[in-house]
């Protein structure tokens, strides 16, 4: 399937969005040695993967691997390692100990999958920070964090410290709903709709790393009357959402939440970056729409590359076929599973983690090779990962600097297509 027409449609209203205007913010440094990719309808054609059918589901509970023993149901990464959960609790990782992500003192790089020695895992939480939570399955549940606490993020003393055994963060575990790992910072939202964060202030007015706590704070402004049901976290802000409603907080925001102008729809999910944040939602007839705010330094927006702020912009639905699945907003770029389970990504290629060349810049999303048939996605600082719906493969592409492709070597190549990992036997 080509995608001429479409992609000239979304040119065009890019264009027409981009004329509007925009709002000007603090000027931000420029970014040593990255380019802007001139981007026409006939490069995205060209760039563009066929897909016959598309996924009328959401995504499996678990997924089958073709490794024998495997069943995943949650995938995740951050800017050193890769882990999965599988279906039987035990959470699994790769990539470099630098920050004890991997629950040991040394700072050992491991280049297939480990199992980390943890409690039954329900859930886990990673972003761009440097550190980890995890939901246990136990009875009470417990929050536990570990990795970088510079800033308190981990929930535990003393700050500044690695924390290399996981600490349980004071929250009913049982009452939490949704976790955010930022930058600096970790969130979350409980059952009654309240909202604490601890690491960097994101309701303080100081974002140079001294403002901080370790112990859970309410944000105000936020409470629970809203019935927000999810929350995430940036570099130095932070969004909640319920239903019809996106408040954020945080640096370039007010002393208090800031709504954001959305059209009149359902929100189904937000996801804050650096400086950036996008919102998948759905409107009354039931049509995905994508929204996305904030920096634009490198067209993490949507829109073309500015070193400015930018209300919402729509990213053009023509775009992605099948609508949006699912988004993820990270260091300077973003990702999307359309609805044909194709991973696109837009912004900063850092270390080719949207699938362009190095340290290009594009606001239009492009198809990741051999990210198709996405059943769990995730992507960080400069390194994404799906695991396949069909064939039930683990697949990864960026970095591969600390062996997180899982190849069983570190290289300093980037790697602009997805690659299997090997799984080891369980």
């Amino acid at each position: 399937m080509r995608h001429t027409k479409h992609v000239t449609k979304a040119v065009a209203a890019l264009g027409a969005i981009l004329a509007s205007g925009c709002l000007e913010l603090p000027r931000f440094p420029s970014v040593d040695g990255v380019t802007a990719d001139v981007v026409t309808a006939a490069d995205a054609d060209a760039d563009a993967v066929s897909a016959d059918t598309t996924a009328e589901d959401a995504s499996p509970d678990t997924v089958e691997t073709v490794t024998p023993g495997w069943s995943i149901r949650q995938l995740g990464t951050n800017e050193l390692v890769v882990c999965l959960v599988t279906d039987d609790d035990e959470v699994w990782c790769w990539g470099h100990n630098r920050d004890a992500h991997l629950l040991s003192p040394a700072s050992d790089t491991l280049h297939t999958p480990t199992r980390l020695t943890l409690p039954p895992i329900d859930e886990l939480f990673m972003g761009s920070g440097r550190h980890i939570c995890a939901r246990t399955h136990e009875t009470p549940a417990r929050l536990l964090c570990w990795g970088a606490n510079l800033t308190g993020q981990a929930g535990g003393a003393p700050i500044g410290a690695l924390v290399h055994e996981p600490i349980t963060v004071p929250l009913d575990a049982d009452q939490v709903v949704d976790i955010a790992i930022g930058g600096s910072s970790t969130c979350a939202v409980s059952k009654d709709a309240t909202v604490a964060c601890w690491g960097l202030r994101l309701n303080g007015q100081r974002f140079d790393g001294t403002d901080v706590t370790a112990s859970p704070e309410p944000i105000p402004g936020v409470t629970g009357d809203e019935g927000y049901v999810g929350v995430c976290a940036g570099s130095a802000h932070g969004c909640v959402w319920s239903e019809r409603e996106v408040r954020c907080f945080g640096e370039y925001y007010d002393a208090e939440p800031v709504d954001i102008a959305l059209p009149e729809a359902r929100v189904q999910s937000v996801t804050c970056g650096n400086s950036f944040s996008c919102a998948r939602v759905a409107d009354d007839g039931g049509e995905d729409r994508l929204f996305c705010w904030g920096w634009n330094l490198v067209g993490q927006v949507g829109l073309a590359p500015a070193d400015a702020h930018y209300g919402p912009n729509e990213l053009a639905p023509d775009f992605f076929d099948g609508g949006v699945d699912a988004v993820i907003a990270s260091w300077r770029h973003a990702c999307v599973v359309d609805g044909s389970r194709q991973v696109r990504c837009w912004g900063l290629s850092n270390q080719g983690v949207t699938g362009r060349p190095v340290n290009t810049a594009s606001p239009l999303p492009f198809p990741v090779d051999g990210a198709s048939d996405a059943a769990l996605f995730h992507t960080s600082v400069h390194t994404g990962c799906v695991v396949t719906a069909e064939e039930g493969e683990v697949r990864c592409w960026g970095s591969n600097a600390f062996g997180m492709l899982g190849t069983g070597e570190a290289d300093a190549l980037p790697h602009l297509e997805a690659v299997r990992i090997a799984l080891p036997p369980r």
